[in-house]
This record gives C-alpha cells, sequence and structure tokens, in this order.
C-alpha cells in the first residue's frame, strides 16, 4: 500500500510538470482559458501540485524501506520547488498585468 501511495504521488508530480508544459507552451490554450474562466490555468496547476505535495507528505506515513523513503524526499522536494516557481510565475504575472 505504501509503495502505491508513493508511486502515485510521484507520477501525479510529472504529470504536473507535463501538464505545466502544456499549458505554457500553447498561447491559444492560455488566452482561450483566460478569456473563458477569468483565471490563469496555472493557478489549478499550483493546486494541483499542493495536494501532491500533501499527498507526498501522507506516503511518509509508513516508510519502510530507506528507498521508498528517498522517493518520498525527492517527491517532496520536487513538489515544492515546482510550488515555489509557479507561485514566481504567477506573481510577477500578477504585478504585469
Amino acid at each position: 500500500m505504501v509503495i502505491n501511495l508513493i508511486s502515485w504521488s510521484l507520477l501525479f508530480t510529472i504529470g504536473n510538470f507535463i501538464l505545466f508544459i502544456i499549458v505554457s507552451s500553447s498561447a491559444t490554450f492560455l488566452n482561450f482559458f483566460i478569456a473563458h474562466f477569468h483565471v490563469h490555468p496555472l493557478y489549478g496547476i499550483l493546486l494541483l501540485n499542493i495536494g501532491c505535495f500533501f499527498l507526498a507528505l501522507i506516503s511518509l506515513k509508513d516508510v519502510n524501506s530507506m528507498t521508498t523513503l528517498i522517493i518520498s524526499y525527492v517527491t517532496i522536494a520536487i513538489t515544492l520547488i515546482f510550488a515555489a516557481i509557479l507561485s514566481f510565475i504567477l506573481f510577477i504575472w500578477q504585478l504585469l498585468s
């Protein structure tokens, strides 16, 4: 069960990063989302990232081996760094708009 939870949190984090690449590289998708929903799509990605962070924290509960501990720490570090980058991008976007 723990290995599955750690794997899911890592996969969600990687998927979140891929979604960030897709959203940030597509200007038409970005303009469509802002025009129709009046919210920047990176806010949704930031919320998903925070969810991945809490899932990674929950996966630390029953770590049995050093490998799963390292994977959990790497996942937590990736989500924290990614959340900081997204927050910085959104903060600068708010200042410029």
